[in-house]
């Protein structure tokens, strides 16, 4: 499990992080900025090319001519490091704004992530 405390932010996820392989992987990322809460799912390179390589013999997406992924951010390795400097750049630059999706609240109508 990660848990990551920043100035202003934290970041946390339910997955352990592929420590043997940082340059092949996804997961699930969590972050909460102030009194909100986002969430995104960060993929490698080598992680995208196996799913499209998968695509092509089942036959999704074209047969593996496109990938997609709500709240994407790709990076060309995983680890507790490069998520923090990835969140840190996007709190920033304001990035994080598009590429993670805000998660409403129960008392905004939607369902509370469980941490």
């Amino acid at each position: 499990m990660i848990n990551i405390v920043g100035d202003g932010y934290r970041i946390w996820s339910h997955h352990k992080l592929p420590h043997d392989q940082v340059e092949h992987g996804n997961i699930d990322v969590f972050v909460a900025i102030g009194d909100s809460e986002y969430v995104f799912t960060i993929f490698t390179l080598a992680n995208i090319e196996a799913i499209m390589e998968r695509y092509k013999k089942s036959g999704e997406c074209l047969s593996g001519s496109y990938f997609w992924a709500k709240g994407m951010v790709v990076t060309r390795e995983i680890s507790e490091h490069s998520l923090d400097m990835i969140v840190r750049d996007m709190i920033e630059t304001g990035e994080y704004k598009t590429a993670m999706e805000l998660i409403e609240s129960e008392e905004e109508g939607g369902e509370a992530m469980e941490r």
